[in-house]
């Protein structure tokens, strides 16, 4: 009778240290991903801070994009006229795949990021398409569409933000002939423009 107490005692006792051991395996791994858990936690932290703080530069940069135009003006010789003004746009005309191609282009000296505004007046009914190209490549359409009303003028505009280099051109140019005029003179009012402004 005791040799069986003893065993079964022997019997609880192997078994409460198996159980035991299993446990603390099963401890260690729950703290092993609570580690792994809060170091997703820290590193999501950390990305969250930095979109906050690219947020927040993104939010600087486009009120004072929206302050830069608010106080954009126009001086008596056609050219917009505003602080920080860049480099005043070296303008040209040529002939390409026989339809008039209309070039205005704009060097950066330094690296930089700047607004450009065009804005293009057209005549009665037609559709204008113009490109904004950097070094070639483009980075922005206008399409505009005019109403039909008899001997009325139109207006398309756009504005682009991009982050220059230093030595690159940015070209705004049509892209297609456009089914309206684009009147040049200031005769009724009506007047082409393309122009940059640095944000920094």
């Amino acid at each position: 009778m005791e040799s069986r107490m003893l065993i079964v005692l022997m019997f609880l006792v192997f078994s409460c240290s198996v159980l035991a051991c299993d446990t603390s395996e099963e401890i260690r791994k729950i703290h092993e991903i609570l580690k792994q858990q809060q170091l997703e936690i820290l590193k999501l932290q950390n990305e969250n801070k930095s979109f906050k703080a690219e947020n927040n530069l993104l939010t600087k940069n486009v009120d004072r994009l929206n302050e830069i135009i608010s106080r954009l003006d126009h001086s008596s010789e056609d050219k917009a006229v505003l602080q920080k003004r860049v480099e005043d746009p070296q303008q040209s005309t040529h002939v390409k795949d026989s339809t008039l191609e209309y070039n205005r282009a704009i060097p950066a000296s330094e690296p930089v990021i700047v607004a450009f505004s065009a804005y293009m007046s057209n005549r009665d009914d037609g559709h204008t398409y113009f490109d904004v190209l950097v070094n070639d490549s483009v980075y922005g359409k206008m399409f505009g569409d005019t109403d039909d009303v008899c001997c009325d003028y139109d207006s398309d505009t756009g504005t682009l933000v991009l982050s220059l280099n230093q030595g690159d051109t940015v070209v705004i140019r049509s892209s297609r002939q456009a089914t309206t005029q684009i009147p040049s003179s200031d005769v009724w009012g009506a007047r082409t423009t393309f122009a940059g402004w640095k944000l920094n």
